[in-house]
């Protein structure tokens, strides 16, 4: 990933209107929400602060996570970041200054093959925020502005979902606040988690004309023994792989399932 700098010039004038500031920072606001929905950046929201920068006025600025160094060209932009580039424009009369700081040193790096034709894996947890999708061939998160659009011009469902796989890990991991009820969303095929992230799969496989797989993720298990013996609970065939594809031990190829020895058994 890649840290970003926004920044937007605002004249004297208008630094000294406290309503066009309130109208012009909730609009950057916008700008970050429809670059977020579209994949651009990672995290939202992004703190927004206001510097002095001359005599002459001072600068809105905001920093954000990029999943890859080119994420916020215009190529990708869809019609909801182009609407707000405009409108930001429109407001403070200078155009939105959009530069890459550097690497991330504690993200992972984005996905740099040139086809997806192995695959997609939906692939998240509660201490990530790169792209909850990734690739089958090398395993690294793919921006989603890779990827076909799941809902108009944006990918809020996938977000949405990956928002709520996030929130079931970190509460079952916590262990305090309904940890079996998260355990099972994680690990059931057909819970309500599960529904939902197996429906945006296929969804994506049938626009990809490429497989996509949904991890399960078991947090508990009796013995090494019995986890190697589990079958596909979806299809109740054997899934057990003979070698580790990237972390996963199992995977049905009929029900596009992925899933590991539980995590309390490997530690």
């Amino acid at each position: 990933m890649f840290t970003a700098h926004i920044t937007v010039a605002l004249t004297r004038a208008l630094s000294l209107q406290p309503d066009r500031l309130l109208e012009i920072s909730d609009a950057l606001t916008e700008l970050l929400a429809y670059w977020y929905k579209n994949g651009q950046i990672v995290f939202s929201p992004s703190p927004i602060a206001l510097r002095e920068a001359s005599d002459a006025g001072s600068v809105l600025s905001a920093f954000c996570l990029l999943p890859a160094a080119d994420a916020l060209s215009d190529q990708y932009d869809n019609l909801y970041v182009r609407a707000g580039l405009v409108q930001l424009q429109k407001l403070c009369s200078a155009p939105v200054q959009r530069r890459v700081v550097g690497p991330d040193l504690e993200g992972l790096k984005a996905c740099e093959c040139l086809t997806l034709t192995l695959g997609i894996i939906l692939y998240t947890h509660f201490l990530s925020v790169e792209s909850p999708v990734r690739c089958a061939h090398c395993f690294k998160p793919i921006p989603l502005y890779r990827l076909p659009y799941t809902v108009d011009q944006e990918y809020l469902n996938i977000l949405g979902w990956a928002n709520d796989y996030r929130a079931c890990d970190r509460l079952q991991m916590h262990g305090v606040v309904g940890e079996r009820y998260h355990e099972a969303q994680l690990a059931k095929h057909d819970s309500a988690l599960s529904n939902s992230g197996r429906s945006l799969a296929h969804k994506l496989s049938q626009a990809m004309a490429a497989p996509c797989y949904y991890f399960l993720h078991k947090a508990r298990g009796v013995s090494v023994q019995t986890e190697r013996a589990r079958v596909c609970p979806s299809c109740g065939q054997s899934w057990r792989l003979s070698a580790r594809w990237h972390r996963f031990d199992f995977r049905c190829e009929q029900c596009r399932l992925v899933s590991c020895v539980a995590s309390s058994l490997r530690r």
